[in-house]
């Protein structure tokens, strides 16, 4: 019996278990996340006076969140855009992009500074030619 099968996309820090049972036509794939030194993100308002990330979405740059450091070892994310608009289905895909890649380099990247690590991944090139865009909003004075 041969089994082919093609893994999307997958974070070089998650885990991924694979069941096969004889005779199983679907396949069922578990992600496991990997914490990382107990940073976490929560839905909360950012003050858009202060410092803070704006991402986007795609060449048009629709506004998808915002995300700010949040005391220890926490980040604020405010989300700009709702998948209440009809067709909602393309604003869910938006949004599930979105969360992944806040995920990857704000929990599971294992940085020592997560935060110092965004900044720096709004200025590459692997940012620029992403469809999610992190972009950094210094209103600091002074």
């Amino acid at each position: 019996m041969f089994i082919s099968f093609k893994i999307l996309r997958c974070h070089p820090r998650s885990s991924l278990s694979i069941r096969v049972t004889p005779r199983t036509e679907v396949v069922k794939i578990e992600k496991r996340k990997k914490s990382s030194r107990g940073w976490k993100w929560v839905e909360s308002l950012v003050d858009s006076e202060e410092e803070h990330i704006k991402i986007t979405y795609g060449d048009d740059a629709i506004p998808v969140a915002l995300v700010a450091p949040r005391g220890k070892r926490a980040f604020m994310v405010q989300f700009v855009l709702r998948a209440d608009p009809s067709p909602a289905e393309p604003y869910q895909k938006i949004l599930e992009e979105t969360r992944d890649q806040l995920d990857f380099f704000l929990i599971e990247k294992g940085e020592e500074n997560p935060w110092a690590y965004a900044i720096y991944h709004c200025s590459t090139a692997s940012n620029f030619y992403s469809r999610v865009r992190w972009d950094r909003k210094d209103c600091t004075s002074g």
